[in-house]
């Protein structure tokens, strides 16, 4: 069986596509922006997705659509629910053949 792609979290492309290449913290992020820094972290550690509210602020923040990250999250959500389908198939498809 192929094995699963790991799926780049919302919060490792905006730590390594948006933060690091600009030399930017989380506190100086969570500073700039006006928002909690453990909020920031959690995304940055994918432990919480992103809210409109905070997509909005970061497509202010580094001129980027305010949709950005929203889209990011709903396509790191589809494929999440992809994953867990194809598991659940592939499941069913072994009890079948057992």
């Amino acid at each position: 069986m192929a094995s699963q792609v790991e799926t780049n979290t919302v919060g490792k492309v905006l730590q390594e596509e948006y933060m690091e290449p600009n030399g930017i913290s989380a506190e100086r992020l969570a500073q700039d922006l006006e928002f909690p820094l453990f909020i920031i972290r959690d995304v940055l550690q994918g432990k919480r997705r992103i809210t409109a509210d905070l997509s909005v602020r970061l497509g202010e923040y580094f001129g980027i659509s305010e949709m950005y990250y929203m889209n990011l999250e709903m396509e790191a959500e589809n494929q999440r629910n992809m994953d867990e389908a194809i598991a659940l198939l592939k499941g069913s498809a072994e009890k079948k053949s057992e």
